[in-house]
């Protein structure tokens, strides 16, 4: 039986994440809420950090999550909160938003490594977030995606320890390649996911989000590019997205 193990930050997206996890999977994750007392999480497979309201610099906002993101024994993949704890731990900043976002769809645009791979760039998330991760000039974490529309850093990895970061939602339906992103995510760790997920069909993404609405939307696997001019256009070059330390026009304070 393979295990993944999901851990719940007090938000109500858990359980969609948990619905998109045993789908991509085939079989449903356990779910702990971060007050649950374990001391050993070497029994999983795979572990996912979910969303919270929380901060990462407070320990009693992440709980069982600290334990996740310290151990090194097995494969973690941050949300929301999950990957500003993963940047936390690192050394990276954690700082408000001058403009936060609630339920906002943004282009991402990223490196088409890891968690990407296959996942065309520029392409749709919904983020909800009033923190974001200014990195480090030291860290071992890699910005591998940025919003394209303010720069924010939206993904985050560090494949030789394992552990890999999203600040967007991929659970949500607006998000697009939700599904092929868990499925990098769980081959990475070592778990071939069942059925279309590593197909075409997996790889349009499918997300759920629910919150007064269940639904699934498909999303064709195709390039778009961000128009000629934009502010995230003028952060692309040679279709990569830009790494290291946001500038200040990025409005992280």
């Amino acid at each position: 039986m393979r295990r993944a193990l999901l851990i719940d930050n007090v938000d109500s997206f858990t359980y969609n994440i948990a619905d998109l996890l045993h789908r991509v999977l085939g079989e449903a994750p356990t779910v702990w809420h971060h007050d649950h007392r374990a001391d050993d999480l070497s029994g999983f497979d795979a572990i996912i950090v979910g969303p919270g309201p929380g901060r990462p610099q407070h320990a009693a906002d992440m709980g069982l999550s600290d334990l996740a993101l310290r151990q090194r024994d097995v494969p973690v993949l941050g949300i929301c909160l999950g990957h500003q704890g993963l940047a936390h731990l690192a050394g990276d900043a954690v700082v408000e938003l001058a403009s936060p976002v609630h339920g906002q769809v943004s282009e991402v645009v990223h490196d088409g490594t890891g968690l990407f791979a296959g996942v065309p760039s520029p392409f749709s998330v919904v983020r909800y977030h009033s923190l974001g991760v200014r990195p480090a000039p030291s860290s071992p974490l890699v910005v591998t995606a940025r919003a394209a529309d303010d720069g924010v850093v939206m993904a985050l990895a560090d494949p030789g320890a394992r552990r890999w970061g999203v600040q967007f939602h991929p659970e949500s339906v607006l998000s697009e390649h939700g599904e092929l992103i868990v499925a990098n995510f769980l081959r990475m760790a070592g778990l071939e996911p069942a059925g279309s997920s590593g197909s075409s069909a997996g790889r349009a993404g499918v997300g759920r989000h629910g919150v007064g609405r269940d639904g699934v939307v498909a999303v064709g696997d195709v390039h778009r590019p961000l128009p000629t001019g934009s502010a995230g256009a003028r952060r692309v070059r040679a279709g990569s997205v830009l790494l290291g330390p946001a500038p200040d026009t990025w409005d992280l304070h």
